[in-house]
């Protein structure tokens, strides 16, 4: 909106920040290393892999750390959702 005071409009600025491309980076690389090369079949291996992220700190990220989070902001939460459909292992 503008009053007439020659202010510009803000815009909201959507580009990942320096850190958001680090962690996007140290996402893509756990899991080039660590996601599963074939479908997981059974109960145990589901279990096995959610067991493997939540150790490496990417389930339950947005939680305070008191409860085993690690107080994470949304975009990094995202950032790891983005990363895990891509390599088809969510």
């Amino acid at each position: 909106m503008n009053d007439g005071d020659n202010t510009k409009a803000l815009a909201m600025d959507l580009r990942y920040t320096a850190e958001d491309e680090t962690f996007r980076a140290q996402v893509r690389a756990w899991l080039a290393e660590n996601a599963p090369r074939e479908p997981l079949r059974t109960v145990a291996e589901k279990k096995d892999w959610h067991r493997k992220l939540y150790e490496a700190g990417y389930l339950g990220m947005g939680w305070p750390q008191a409860y085993g989070g690690r107080e994470a902001r949304p975009i990094e939460q995202a950032i790891v959702v983005e990363m895990a459909q891509r390599t088809h292992r969510a």
